[in-house]
């Protein structure tokens, strides 16, 4: 079965520049992404803010919707609100809660900052303890309501990515 994707949007494409091998880049996959017929895609990177790269490449592609955003891994300082307001000023669509810093990532794979490797590649992490939304009563943090609430204001995505079940639902 041939499914017509011409108008759709995929919002989550890790491409190169990145820290981990990617099989494209950012322009070849915009370029793939509007010969195939899509309306938008939004870059996402485990390392740094993405909103500046979609801003140069719309200016390239005026016929598809190019977005980026920001995770909220160590790379970014974790929970940092300032990060999140200047990647939203800047375009960003997307907050995307940690990734390969979450606490539940390490305690699921037994190391943390890494992704796509084999088990026997990895050297395992001494300090296996991860990004946590949760403070030390089980409430949500001071920097991570802020930044809810900036999700809330400037109208954009919150993903939760790699966060525990029981920090999801908590909110």
């Amino acid at each position: 079965m041939i499914v017509d994707i011409k108008g759709f949007y995929d919002l989550h494409v890790h491409s190169s520049p990145c820290l981990f091998p990617r099989l494209i880049d950012d322009r070849g996959c915009v370029q793939a992404a509007a010969s195939s017929g899509l309306g938008g895609i939004m870059l996402k990177c485990h390392h740094e803010s993405t909103a500046i790269r979609a801003q140069k490449l719309r200016q390239e592609f005026p016929d598809i919707k190019i977005y980026g955003g920001i995770v909220l891994n160590e790379h970014v300082g974790g929970f940092n609100p300032q990060a999140v307001e200047e990647c939203l000023q800047l375009g960003g669509k997307e907050v995307w809660m940690p990734t390969i810093d979450a606490d539940y990532h390490a305690r699921v794979y037994g190391f943390k900052g890494k992704y796509d490797v084999l088990q026997n590649e990895v050297e395992t992490s001494r300090d296996l303890k991860g990004l946590t939304v949760l403070d030390e009563q089980g409430k949500i943090k001071k920097n991570v309501q802020e930044i809810l609430k900036l999700i809330a204001e400037y109208n954009v995505i919150l993903g939760t990515c790699h966060l525990a079940p029981q920090e999801i639902f908590i909110w």
